[in-house]
């Protein structure tokens, strides 16, 4: 799974974007999380 927190070795966010990429790489996984637990409740009832 390819996310801003496995960036390519010669592009890395500086400064203020840094830490909107870490953001953005929390906030996919939390996402893909919620996917999955949904995914599955509606799969089980």
């Amino acid at each position: 799974m390819f996310t801003t927190s496995q960036a390519p070795v010669n592009t890395y966010p500086v400064g203020f974007y840094r830490h909107l990429a870490m953001a953005e790489g929390i906030l996919g996984w939390f996402f893909l999380g919620l996917f999955v637990v949904v995914l599955s409740g509606v799969l089980i009832r």
